[in-house]
């Protein structure tokens, strides 16, 4: 059974190799398209994180220590070699927006969840072309790998 399990695996991870270099070509001609997907990206990592500091049963104080300590430690120990880092920024804001739930959504709670939209704006709109080198000296390696 382990051999045929390998063969799909592998599989699995050729076709999504196909489908990263298709995308490549895609973001190389199109900047935009690749900012596009970076902000979605964002997006898309923030929703979970809404979720699960909502599901929490610990204090307000407890569950941001609980994803500030997460957003680092993986951070640190996983996205060391990405070019694109996403965790920590998804983190906190998770707790951004659980701030301005708490704070009803007035002036003062949505303003830590602006400048959470600022930051990651930002991120996406700069990172094409910071990316590109750090890209190329991956091409090696697997972003979660340690080679």
């Amino acid at each position: 059974m382990a051999p045929y399990a390998n063969t799909i695996y592998e599989q699995f991870n050729q076709t999504l190799d196909s489908l990263s270099k298709s995308y490549e070509n895609v973001a190389k001609k199109s900047p935009l398209v690749d900012k596009i997907v970076i902000l979605a990206n964002h997006i898309l990592r923030l929703i979970p994180m809404i979720a699960l500091m909502q599901i929490l049963p610990f204090t307000a104080l407890s569950n941001t220590a609980l994803m500030l300590t997460g957003g680092l430690f993986y951070r640190i120990t996983i996205e060391r070699l990405c070019p694109l880092r996403f965790a920590l920024l998804s983190s906190i804001g998770a707790i951004a927006f659980d701030f301005a739930l708490a704070q009803n959504l007035e002036l003062l709670g949505c303003l830590p969840l602006s400048i959470y939209a600022i930051s990651v704006i930002y991120t996406a709109a700069t990172s094409t072309g910071v990316r590109a080198p750090q890209l190329a000296t991956l091409a090696a390696t697997s972003c979660c790998s340690s080679k």
